[in-house]
């Protein structure tokens, strides 16, 4: 994990699927790494693509709740980053999420994905 651009808090964010279930979590870090946040969760039986937006839109959240207005968000999935960025029409399974995180990422002043 590279640091966040000086100035910014920086959330990453992940999924992860078992056999059975999909996980997700975010962590939030200053822009000279220090932590700030973390948060993880358990969705059952979903899809990775949902546990991977549910958390970058619960990492959003939780920023923009505790007053930062500077953001850097990284995630590895391209399909949710590119909605995320509206290059892409988000999939159907996740367009509540994304909508939730560009309503989020539009109470910012400046946010990098």
């Amino acid at each position: 994990m590279e640091e966040a651009t000086r100035g910014f808090i920086k959330i990453n964010f992940d999924g992860s699927k078992s056999s059975q279930d999909v996980a997700g979590g975010f962590i939030i870090r200053d822009w000279e790494g220090k932590f700030i946040q973390a948060s993880a969760f358990n969705l059952g039986r979903s899809s990775i693509l949902v546990a991977e937006a549910t958390a970058m839109r619960n990492g959003i959240k939780e920023a923009v709740q505790a007053g930062f207005t500077h953001i850097q968000i990284e995630g590895d999935n391209k399909i949710l980053i590119q909605a995320g960025q509206c290059h892409i029409q988000s999939p159907w399974e996740i367009h509540v999420l994304v909508q939730d995180i560009l309503t989020y990422t539009k109470l910012c002043n400046r946010v990098i994905i």
